[in-house]
């Protein structure tokens, strides 16, 4: 089963960052620049796709504690 909010983040992050990725190869034509940038921002995707991750299981974590027993 496909956890449908953390399927949505990613791919919100995606958007984002592939935006980013394309502004970089149109705008930075030089290899020798466009590499590192494009390495730095892999890195910026990887963290905030972990951070969403974490984010939601604290989240349901709290939910579930708080949530009602009957």
């Amino acid at each position: 089963m496909i956890n449908t909010e953390l399927f949505n983040t990613n791919t919100l992050i995606d958007t984002v960052q592939n935006a980013k990725r394309d502004w970089i190869n149109s705008v930075v034509t030089e290899d020798t620049v466009s590499k590192p940038l494009v390495a730095a921002l892999e890195a910026e995707t990887s963290f905030a796709k972990s951070l969403a991750e974490a984010t939601e299981k604290y989240v349901n974590t709290l939910g579930s504690a708080f949530a009602f027993k009957a």
